[in-house]
């Protein structure tokens, strides 16, 4: 659970809405979600109409998802620590899939407390605009949003090749 927050940002799984007019940036029949991405903010939609937006700061930009085209995934977190932008220990592997009409679902790996753990999510829908360089996950009906009084959630990332 300690990188659910961090692949709830990317997440990296998700149901795609692009059009083929804006797929210049992979090959023709390729995955729109092929390659490796940044994340650039995260919105909270309260029920009470309340909107929080969270930037990430330059350091945290350097944190980085890549899906590959072999259907393996792997992730790398920058945080600021005492004034120094460090990548955290946590590195996640897994696989991502698609599963159909663009919906996809992520599974993730990571050591926690000598244990490996396994992850599976499925976002309630993921958009590529910008040319297929933004991507938007959202998520709804999480057991944090509930807890929190969130209706849904958006995480924006960017491609970086």
């Amino acid at each position: 659970m300690k990188n659910f927050y961090f692949i709830f940002l990317f997440a990296i799984l998700f149901f795609s809405c692009s059009t083929n007019e804006e797929n210049d940036n992979h090959a023709p029949g390729s995955d729109p979600i092929i390659g490796s991405w940044k994340p650039i903010n995260a919105i909270k939609y309260y029920k009470n109409g309340e909107v929080e937006i969270e930037t990430r700061n330059e350091c945290e930009q350097n944190s980085r998802i890549n899906f590959l085209p072999s259907g393996d995934l792997s992730e790398k977190e920058y945080r600021l620590r005492q004034g120094n932008c460090q990548v955290t220990d946590d590195e996640n592997n897994g696989e991502w899939i698609n599963i159909n009409q663009g919906k996809y679902k992520i599974i993730t790996r990571y050591e926690y407390s000598g244990e490996i753990i396994t992850e599976e999510y499925i976002p309630f829908e993921i958009r590529f605009s910008n040319q297929d360089n933004t991507m938007i996950i959202e998520h709804r009906g999480t057991e944090e949003q509930e807890i929190t009084g969130v209706d849904y959630s958006t995480v924006e990332a960017e491609r970086v090749n």
